[in-house]
C-alpha cells in the first residue's frame, strides 16, 4: 500500500503532512512543475499508477494542501477491505450546501457527493475510474469524478466517514469526534484559491444568475451600460466554459 499526493509547491498542511509524525512515507507527485489545472492531478496519479505491476497494490491519494493524518495507518487496509468495494471515494462537505453544489458537481453513489481530494483504491481499478474521467472535456475534477463514479459497480463513497472525513469550512460544523485515518479542510481559503474560484473555475456555472446581474447593472446605471457590457464580455470569455458547453 503507498500514500500519494499532489502538490507543485509548499501550501497550506504540505509540510505537516510529508513530515508527520507517524512517519508515514507519502508520495508526492507534480513537485516543481507548472499548475495548468485540476486535470494535472488526475493524470500524474494515472502516470503513477502505470508504472505499477500490480493492478491489486492499494494506493490511497490525499489533498497536498488540506489533508492530515489523523491516526496510525496500522490497520488501514484491513478496515478498507471489510468495506467490500474496489474504489472508495471521500464525501464530500458541507451537507448543508448540498443543494447548490450539486449544481455544480453533481452526485455519485445514493446522491451523495464525492470529493476528489481524498480516495483509495486497487491499482487496477483506479485507472478504470481516472481514465474514464480523462475522457471528459470538463476541466473541473470533482465533477467528473462525480460524472464518472456512476459508471462503476465497485465504488463506494465514504459516507460514514470511517476512513476519510472533509471537515466542513466555517460558518458549516464538522462531527470532529469521529477518528477517521485521514481528515481534509476542503475550501482553506487564500488570494489564489479565491482568485482562481470567482474568475475561472466556478463562474460557468452560475452563467444565468450573473448574465442577470450585469443586465441588472445596465438598468441601474444607463450612462455606465457600455463600460458593464464590456466587463461581462471580457470575464465571460476568461472564464471556464469546459463543464457547460
Amino acid at each position: 500500500m503507498r500514500i500519494i499526493t499532489y502538490a507543485t509547491h509548499a501550501e497550506g498542511k504540505f509540510n505537516s503532512l510529508v513530515d508527520n509524525e507517524y512517519g508515514i512515507q507519502i508520495n508526492v507527485l507534480g513537485w516543481g512543475l507548472k499548475w495548468n489545472g485540476f486535470m494535472d492531478k488526475f493524470k500524474s496519479v494515472v502516470k503513477f499508477l502505470n508504472d505499477i505491476e500490480d493492478d491489486d497494490e492499494i494506493i490511497v491519494f490525499i489533498d497536498g494542501f488540506d489533508s492530515i493524518i489523523h491516526r496510525n495507518i496500522s490497520d488501514l487496509e484491513e478496515t478498507f477491505r471489510s468495506l467490500d468495494c474496489k474504489v472508495l471515494l471521500s464525501k464530500n462537505t458541507p451537507d448543508h450546501a448540498y443543494t447548490v453544489m450539486k449544481e455544480i458537481f453533481g452526485t455519485c453513489k445514493d446522491g451523495t457527493i464525492a470529493n476528489s481530494g481524498m480516495y483509495m483504491g486497487y491499482v487496477g481499478n483506479l485507472k478504470k475510474v481516472l481514465n474514464k474521467a480523462l475522457s471528459f472535456k470538463c476541466k473541473d475534477d470533482q465533477t467528473i469524478l462525480n460524472s464518472s463514479c456512476n459508471s462503476f459497480d465497485f465504488i463506494k463513497v465514504d459516507t460514514d466517514e470511517i476512513i476519510f472525513q472533509n471537515i466542513s469550512p466555517a460558518p458549516f460544523k464538522s462531527d470532529e469526534s469521529k477518528a477517521p485515518f485521514f481528515k481534509s479542510y476542503p475550501g482553506s481559503l487564500n488570494v489564489n484559491r479565491v482568485r482562481r474560484a470567482i474568475i475561472s473555475e466556478y463562474p460557468q456555472f452560475f452563467i444565468n444568475i450573473l448574465t442577470s446581474i450585469f443586465l441588472g447593472l445596465m438598468y441601474i446605471y444607463p450612462k455606465w451600460s457600455p463600460y458593464i457590457f464590456i466587463s461581462f464580455i471580457i470575464y465571460y470569455h476568461i472564464m471556464d466554459h469546459s463543464c457547460v458547453v
